[in-house]
Order: C-alpha cells, then structure tokens, then sequence
C-alpha cells in the first residue's frame, strides 16, 4: 500500500500492477478515524481488480494540517473528498487502459470513482453523489442527511458529557468506556483498546454540523446508491438506515452480528463481497454471472410485479414474480407472461401462462417492469 499525497491530503493507495477499466474506489471513513479503517477493504478490491483510495480528511493523520481540529466544519471534508474525486477521475482519464478504439457513436466510459463512505463518511458520499462526481455510493452504516434525526438509546444515554465539546466546536474523542459500548460492541473485546487507540480526535464543529442536519437534495443524487445495515449498530440503528434508503430509493442490506464499525468487524468479508457484487450488476461490468444477494433481495421485494428475468443460458422471458426463496434450493417461483428468448431447446414448451420455479443461480439479470406486462423494446 502506497501513501500518496493528493496536493496536501493524504490517501493510502492501493492501484493493481495491470491497467485496469473497472471503477476506481474512493473510501471515506468516519469521524475520530481514517483512512486505516479500510485496510481489509482494500486489499480485498485488490484482488478483484479495483485501484482504491482511502482519503484521511484534513487534520488526521497527518493530512493537511489544520490550526484547531475541533473547529473544522463538515463542509471542509467535503471539499476534501470532492478534490480527491477530481483528482481520481483525472488519473483515470489519463491512464485508461490500451484497447480497441471505441466506436463513433460509443458512451465515453466514465472515470469518476465509485465512493464507499463509512459512518460520517457515508454522509459526505452522499454529498459527492449530490455534486454527480462518482458514479454509484454504498454507505455503510452512515450518518443520515437533514430530516433524517440521528438518535439512539445509547446516544440518548451517553452524548450528553459531550455536549459541551460539540457546542463549543472543541476537539472531539469519546472515552474510551463510551466507544467500547457504542461502536466497538462487535469488535472481540481483546481488540478493543488497540482500536480506540489508532482514533484520533476529530472536530466538535463537524460533529455538530451532523447533529443539526447536513443538507442533501436528493433530486440531485442521480447515481445508484445502496444502503448498507448493521443489526447491532447503536450507534446509527438499523431504522435509521432504511429511512436514509427510502430517501434515495435505494436498496437496502441490514447485516446481523454485526455493530457500526462492520468494516473491521470478524465477518466484514460478507456484506463488502455483497458491495463488490452490486458495483458489478448496477454498473454492468459483467464480472459475476448472477445479481448477488443484495439485488436478488430487491427483486424478493417485487412479489407480485412484472419482471423480464434474463438466465444464464440465454433464456429471457417477461413473468410476474410469485416469491423468491432464500431457503436451499433457493429458487423464484414465477408465472410466464411472455417468452423473449428460448435458451435450450426444452424450454420452447414454457408456454405463457405456466408457472415455473427456476434457482437463483441461473439468474443472470432482471428488470422491474411494474405491474404490466409490455416487454421493453
């Protein structure tokens, strides 16, 4: 892992020895923390393939000095990640793999980098995706934009000591005795103490800004965007985190076993092998054959809907989903309104009308089509 500095930010660089046309990945962490938190994560991008970019916002380890940490506004991260974003998408531009030229009338591809924000980073992805500089955000276990209050039992019990420091705009480090409880609940507790002493203090100003509400016009969010959950999360529920997903009609995943700091928790392979597998589907880049589990979910929730299901034998029919079981076979069961393509040859006599059961992992692609049934063309 490299640690290069975009003008004065400092961003741990994780690039693969090939040229590469996959999305580059900008992660963002949350407050006290930095660009350490997605260790894991980079190294299992690596392997798939994706140059990554962990950001250590202004003030953090080392990243460009500031007079009084606790006086940093949540603004000034977003202009952090926002010039980090650029500055990929720029890279990318200029370093764009050899291949055939594309055709006349082709899309450009895009070089803007897919944002991956943890916590209070997650905030600021949804700012970037409101600025349309990355083309897809998961946020996980993220603050949640203004109109969506961030409170919870544990915050209810515990924040009040840090009122003060938070008004104030002072430098900001929860006790040790408060994060073991609300963040590092999932960490083994023979872990714990090495984490909080890896966090570093943060802006009071900041945590303030997020406290009263962090404007996002969400008409503005055009890119994809997914919502990532922890069962055990006290520090932004689970029912905080379907709001933020219902704001932006985004799918949602709720992870269980796990608390906030899920991308360092024991099992963190899970729900990011899941992140990998949606960038994938909704950015088309044809690296996994089927949806994955967090898309397979989102066509569970469309009982009763029209779809156009694309298998991987080549076999596209229009059908209404009657349910999607998760339990071994795990299977859709559906009713044949129209047949597209005929894969093999046996499945000519799918006539419309029938009702079949096929499994999930001959699914290659679906569209929600609605409540009609009109192919589109």
């Amino acid at each position: 892992m490299d640690l290069l500095s975009f003008t004065d930010l400092i961003v741990a660089v994780e690039q693969p020895q090939r040229p590469t046309s996959l999305p580059p990945v900008l992660l963002l962490p949350g407050l006290n923390a930095g660009a350490w938190v997605f260790e894991n994560y980079q190294r299992f991008l690596l392997r798939q393939g994706y140059s990554t970019y962990a950001l250590n916002f202004r003030g953090h380890y080392g990243s460009r000095p500031v007079p009084d940490i606790g006086k940093v506004p949540f603004a000034a991260y977003v202009e952090d990640a926002l010039e980090v974003a650029r500055a990929i998408a720029s890279e990318h531009t200029s370093a764009a793999p050899l291949g055939p030229p594309p055709a006349a009338d082709a899309e450009p591809p895009s070089t803007l980098p897919v944002a991956i924000g943890h916590s209070l980073g997650g905030l600021v992805a949804q700012r970037l995706a409101e600025e349309q500089v990355v083309r897809a955000a998961a946020l996980v276990c993220s603050a949640p934009p203004r109109g969506i209050p961030l409170i919870s039992w544990e915050l209810v019990r515990r924040q009040p000591r840090y009122l003060p420091t938070i008004f104030s705009g002072r430098p900001l480090l929860p006790r040790f005795e408060d994060n073991a409880v609300v963040a590092l609940n999932r960490i083994p507790a023979d872990r714990r103490a090495a984490i909080q002493s890896r966090f570093v203090a943060d802006s009071g100003r900041a945590a303030r800004d997020v406290l009263f509400g962090v404007q996002v016009d969400e008409r503005e969010v055009r890119c994809p965007v997914l919502v990532v959950s922890a069962s055990e999360d006290r520090y932004v529920p689970p029912r905080i985190a379907r709001r933020i997903a219902r704001r932006y009609k985004a799918p949602f995943r709720e992870y269980f076993g796990h608390g906030h700091m899920m991308p360092i928790e024991p099992g963190w392979e899970t729900p990011l092998r899941e992140i990998e597998h949606w960038i994938d589907q909704t950015l088309a880049l044809g690296r996994h054959a089927t949806p994955g589990s967090i898309r397979l979910h989102e066509l569970a929730r469309h009982r009763g809907h029209t779809v156009r299901l694309t298998f991987r034998d080549g076999h596209v029919i229009v059908a209404k989903v009657i349910a999607v079981d998760f339990e071994e076979p795990a299977e859709i069961i559906y009713e044949v309104h129209a047949v597209v393509e005929v894969g093999p040859p046996h499945l000519a006599a799918v006539r419309p009308g029938r009702v079949a059961a096929a499994p999930l992992e001959q699914l290659r692609d679906f569209f929600v089509m609605g409540d009609g049934g009109e192919a589109p063309q």
